[in-house]
């Protein structure tokens, strides 16, 4: 979503997190949301091991895929989960010549060798045992990797926010979940995942010398400010000449 005004073709305000805003966010995140639940230390020693050695030796990536969360969006009454998507996507990505991580758990390796391969042959993957909470494992991942990083799922981690205890870095954290996030829909004629791409400009009332640009919906139900619901639409105000 690039975010160009089509009344006055303005650009709105891209998203901005500094980097100290960042580092605050990523280490609060850590502190909170994945040692204060106990989420690795839940896993085995050699699990965890693993993990951290990951982690600490990882390079930076443009995307992170959560592996189970699309191959589950489109399993059929056969099968546990499907590996196709998670390839579609790899590959779209890697023919732009981006680094991809897909994460996910270990039994999906015994979906479809021939599958997995090709993912494996274009992506790096890392696979858990015994993690039970998955969202928290990728995010925090995606943080990790830098600021830079992209990932995808449905899931919108709504809980996750409320981890963090400074009010200031909860909008910190929706603000880059907004801008980092590639949701998607399933197209069921195609057989396909379709990616939504994330916002590109600050979801707010934005003021600059030509006037006002305001989102807004209709709607008849209270929208309160954590919520996910994007609004569609913007009013364009010109101050007169």
């Amino acid at each position: 979503m690039r975010g160009i005004c089509k009344s006055c073709s303005q650009l709105l305000q891209t998203t901005n997190i500094n980097k100290e805003e960042f580092k605050q966010l990523s280490q609060s995140f850590m502190q909170n949301a994945i040692i204060g639940k106990n989420i690795l230390y839940a896993s085995s020693p050699q699990e965890l091991k693993r993990y951290m050695i990951f982690i600490n030796s990882m390079k930076p990536y443009n995307l992170v895929i959560d592996g189970l969360n699309v191959a589950y969006a489109m399993r059929t009454k056969t099968e546990a989960g499907s590996l196709k998507p998670i390839l579609d996507i790899v590959e779209e990505f890697h023919k732009k010549g981006q680094r991809v991580l897909v994460i996910g758990r270990i039994h999906m390796l015994w979906w479809s060798k021939k599958t997995m391969k090709l993912i494996q042959e274009k992506a790096d993957t890392f696979f858990t045992k015994n993690i039970s909470e998955d969202d928290p494992f990728l995010l925090h991942v995606t943080l990790m990797s830098g600021p830079q990083t992209y990932f995808i799922s449905r899931d919108l981690m709504r809980n996750l926010k409320y981890k963090l205890i400074d009010p200031h870095l909860k909008n910190v954290f929706k603000t880059w979940q907004l801008s980092r996030q590639y949701l998607y829909k399933i197209n069921k004629h195609k057989k396909t995942v379709e990616l939504i791409e994330p916002i590109s400009f600050e979801m707010k009332t934005q003021k600059s010398e030509e006037g006002w640009h305001i989102p807004f919906t209709c709607d008849t139900k209270l929208i309160l400010p954590d919520s996910y619901s994007l609004p569609e639409k913007w009013i364009c105000l010109k101050n007169k000449k």
